[in-house]
């Protein structure tokens, strides 16, 4: 490399921070053609002779991709080998569940028990988490690269931002490149950037290089040993010191003669005549890029169509020529330097930088480019089934839109099973968009409003729900209306609306009712009971509980069952029926030990550990607190445990105690960015300073 040392040594000392066992962040930034995957192919070169596990992933510049996907890449393969598998595995146990959503090649024992809220994303990112402390442990350190985030997904980033979070003295160097001038005002990866800089992060911004180092890269280049400084200067003046640039325009230049017999005799000689007239970098790809017969021609632009990166088999389905044909394509784009193996995929390819593909890709004029999505979307269909996001944006390009509604629809849901709501959403609006079918949209628009509110965006969940619903119920669809009510009163209900909450689990109890026991019906009447016991009507709440209870078992659903036995005791509590009530709590506990449901089950621990707390019985908390610390690693466990620890300290009169666990709840939870229960932290300090006289911190606290 030249004119990167101090760019190199700053990395370098960032990789050796991960050899300490240290954690840190970096981030190459730079235009097109500046060098960050150059750079950061040395800084893994250098980790790989340290020792170093290295992995990477790339982002997507398709509009439409699926969720994770550089994480997913760069993880998928290393964990293609069986022997680091089974070593993953092992060491996560039951912590493996969360991450079968989205590398379901790792077989888990137990099923995800997925709780429908943004904790499951969390319990996927502490997963992640793990997974990759796992993986530095093992290898000594590791490094992660994502290359070109300015084209990261919402679902990704949030990962990211996770990660920097949480990866502490782990071993990691979490290395990033992108383009800057990307990242304009209203990207969303922009606050991240500017508060990982703040933090510090190691910014590392490529700048183009000097005439002393365009000539140390053209001596490097042609092995001179000097290279004249007029000559340094002309070409830095067309390449704007860009090292693509650079060696596009030698390249260029050595293709059409003029340079062919420069070397060490002979670089005195070569005068700035020697260089071609000044052209584009784009003329310069595409004249090398015409020097390919038809075939191979057709097969470069339905590459471009298809990508930065593609694969043999979509490429060969797409082009209809023998595969023979596409090879010797193949081969004549490797030799010309358009494009390389990418070793990340199996039977895979890569331009060999994005500007071009781009070239070619422009070169294609429109209503040709249209005409070949559509054929790349008819190749992917066969190919890669997987992958409906990828699909959806050929499908769009194409304007083959009532198709494209359908794949962005399966996208969405797929973006919902690898637990990225926020993807989904973005996907279920893009379908709608396209969709004319009354009953669809209606259909769609509550999919999208349940995205919104998984993805814990209540406004636009509840306006989105409320205008499908009205639709549905306008269309006379009245049970799947009911359907969508269970989350409509839930927005409700989170927005503190509860009269309207009341009344759409209501309504939606009343719809289904005469369709007779469904998972949904016992869900209803889990969410009345559980507003009667908020009311403090506890025998109208014990009622709807049991109704719950005998829907469950009717319906032969276990699991709602549990959470209905859950409700039940809880209702028995607020009675006074503290004996029968929490009777009721432990046989859900055990059912969901039963049947490995540990998230379920923490949740009956928690509201146990609740009741008991209320009614002041702190000796029964310490069984159920150690059961709770014993369950597989979660947030939400990690952040309740110090929360009721506190509280059996503060009965017990231990102020010391209960304020060293309520300040660790308080800091868990913000580290995992749960605001709620980093409150409930600190109204625990409040209340200890409070007993200890101390009302100003009390007062800072509140």
């Amino acid at each position: 490399m030249v004119g990167r040392d101090r760019e190199l040594a700053r990395l370098e000392g960032a990789l050796l921070a991960a050899v300490r066992g240290e954690s840190r962040l970096a981030l190459i930034t730079g235009d097109a053609g500046a060098g960050k995957s150059r750079l950061a192919a040395e800084v893994m070169r250098h980790a790989h002779t340290l020792r170093l596990l290295t992995l990477r992933g790339e982002c997507s510049e398709s509009n439409l991709s699926l969720a994770y996907l550089p994480v997913v890449d760069a993880l998928g393969e290393h964990l293609a080998d069986e022997a680091a598998r089974a070593q993953v595995v092992g060491a996560l146990g039951d912590e493996i569940a969360p991450l079968t959503r989205i590398l379901p090649h790792l077989q888990a024992g137990e099923r995800f028990d997925a709780t429908g809220t943004s904790l499951d994303r969390l319990r996927l990112f502490e997963s992640v988490v793990s997974l990759l402390r796992v993986l530095s442990s093992s290898s000594g350190g590791l490094v992660l690269l994502i290359e070109d985030v300015h084209w990261l997904d919402r679902a990704t980033q949030e990962l990211l931002e996770h990660l920097v979070r949480r990866l502490q003295s782990a071993g990691t160097l979490l290395l990033l490149t992108l383009r800057e001038v990307d990242i304009t005002r209203d990207h969303a990866l922009r606050p991240a950037v500017q508060r990982w800089e703040r933090s510090g992060a190691d910014v590392v911004r490529l700048q183009p290089l000097s005439v002393e180092d365009v000539a140390g890269m053209a001596a490097a280049i042609f092995d001179a040993e000097d290279t004249p400084r007029a000559f340094a200067r002309m070409l830095h003046d067309r390449t704007d010191g860009l090292p693509f640039a650079i060696e596009e325009l030698l390249r260029q230049a050595m293709e059409q003669g003029g340079m062919r017999d420069v070397g060490r005799a002979g670089w005195e000689a070569a005068t700035l005549t020697d260089l071609p007239p000044p052209r584009s970098l784009t003329d310069g790809i595409l004249t090398r890029s015409a020097r390919l017969d038809h075939d191979q021609l057709e097969a470069l632009r339905c590459a471009a169509v298809l990508g930065r990166s593609f694969d043999f088999a979509a490429l060969h389905e797409m082009v209809s020529l023998p595969a023979e044909t596409v090879l010797v394509a193949l081969e004549a784009c490797l030799e010309m330097q358009l494009i390389e193996e990418d070793r990340a995929r199996e039977d895979g390819y890569r331009f060999r930088h994005i500007l071009v593909r781009d070239a070619v890709y422009n070169d294609v004029m429109v209503s040709r480019r249209r005409q070949l999505h559509g054929r790349a979307a008819d190749a992917l269909r066969s190919t890669r089934p997987d992958d409906p996001a990828e699909l959806a944006h050929h499908l769009i390009a194409a304007g083959r839109t009532e198709d494209a509604a359908l794949a962005c629809a399966d996208a969405a849901e797929l973006a919902l099973r690898r637990l990225a709501p926020g993807e989904a959403a973005e996907l279920f609006a893009q379908a709608l968009s396209f969709t004319a079918d009354a009953r669809e949209r209606a259909r769609l628009e509550c999919c999208l409003g349940e995205a919104y509110h998984a993805a814990g965006d209540v406004v636009p969940a509840q306006e989105h729900l409320e205008a499908g619903v009205a639709a549905l119920d306008d269309l006379g669809e009245a049970r799947l209306a009911a359907h969508h009510r269970l989350v409509l009163g839930r927005c409700y209900w989170l927005r503190s609306q509860y009269a309207e909450s009341k009344r759409e689990f209501e309504r939606s109890r009343a719809g289904l009712e005469e369709h007779g026991a469904s998972e949904d019906l016992a869900l209803a009447y889990i969410r009345l009971s559980g507003l009667r016991s908020f009311e403090l009507e506890a025998e109208e709440a014990e009622r709807l509980a049991a109704r719950a209870v005998a829907v469950a078992d009717a319906a032969g659903s276990a699991e709602q069952r549990i959470a209905a036995t859950d409700w039940l005791g809880l209702a028995k509590c607020l009675a006074g029926k503290l004996d029968a009530g929490t009777a009721e709590l432990d046989r859900s506990r055990a059912d969901a030990r039963a049947r490995r449901l540990y998230p379920t089950e923490a949740r009956v621990l928690i509201h146990e550990l609740s009741v008991l707390e209320t009614y002041g019985k702190v000796g029964a908390l310490q069984p159920l607190l150690e059961r709770l610390q014993s369950l597989p690693e979660d947030p939400w466990i990690r952040v309740m445990l110090p929360y009721y620890r506190s509280w059996a300290a503060l009965w017990a009169a231990q102020l010391v105690e209960a304020a060293r666990e309520a300040r660790r709840c308080a800091d868990l939870a913000a580290g995992f960015g749960m605001q709620g229960q980093a409150g409930w932290g600190r109204a625990v300090l409040c209340l200890v300073a409070t007993e200890l006289g101390d009302l100003d911190a009390a007062a800072e606290l509140v």
